[in-house]
């Protein structure tokens, strides 16, 4: 994939950032858009997104509340009860039979079959 983006100059402060941007990216490949708060990093993936949005995915939301939280614990907390348990069992081992029963690692394991079919790769939101 070549995205090229010439149309909205980023600003900041009445300052532009970027002028125009160029970017390959190939199948497989991952990158990581860094910067600052306010720099275009937001507008750069919907950017590419619009261009793109027949082969693109664009998840929109806030993440930073999760800060330290890994992708399978958050995707887990839509079963609030096992992800209490595999929480609880980093202290309290005994909670492993209860995981186990409620076919904790049988779920974890199909989210993980599952991001890896979509190619979703091991990721801490911060």
């Amino acid at each position: 994939m070549s995205f090229y983006f010439t149309e909205k100059p980023f600003e900041r402060f009445g300052k532009t950032l970027i002028e125009e941007v160029n970017l390959s990216v190939e199948p497989g490949e991952h990158i990581a858009i860094v910067g600052d708060n306010g720099v275009g990093k937001s507008t750069l993936l919907n950017a590419i997104y619009n261009k793109y949005n027949d082969s693109t995915y664009l998840m929109d939301q806030e993440l930073s509340k999760y800060k330290n939280e890994t992708a399978i614990n958050y995707i887990m907390s839509w079963y609030p009860e096992l992800l209490d348990i595999k929480l609880a069992m980093q202290t309290d081992y005994e909670k492993i039979g209860d995981y186990i029963e409620l076919n904790g690692y049988e779920i974890e394991e199909q989210i993980i079959f599952t991001s890896k079919a979509i190619k979703f790769r091991r990721v801490r939101f911060r």
